[in-house]
């Protein structure tokens, strides 16, 4: 018997083998990704962020009007800080750009 019929009978009796079977014979199994393993630990934690939220509003102790009032305003306070966030960077930009005498950029038309 040479190599060749030893590899023919090897892949004749491994061909039904799957490689999770083979690996798992022998004590291993197949490395997972680290995306496969995070994703479900990720969703986990979203859903709990979301039924947390969802059961806070249900129990929250102020009526339904004053409650998306609040929240209203804590909206529109949020959009003006980044607004003005937004504006502080700007400026800072132009300022680290005009000493080098260069030509202050204009963004979004201010």
């Amino acid at each position: 018997m040479n190599s060749k019929d030893i590899a023919n009978v090897f892949t004749s009796v491994t061909s039904g083998i799957r490689l999770a079977n083979a690996l798992g014979l022998v004590g291993l199994e197949r490395r997972r990704s680290t995306a496969s393993q995070m994703l479900p630990t990720v969703g986990a934690f979203g859903l709990g962020i979301a039924v947390g939220a969802g059961l806070g509003l249900l129990f929250a102790p102020k009526p339904g009007a004053r409650l998306r009032d609040d929240i209203s305003k804590k909206v529109t306070r949020l959009a003006d800080d980044m607004k003005n966030a937004a504006e502080k960077a700007e400026n800072d930009v132009q300022a680290r750009i005009a000493p080098r005498g260069e030509q202050q950029i204009e963004v979004n038309g201010h």
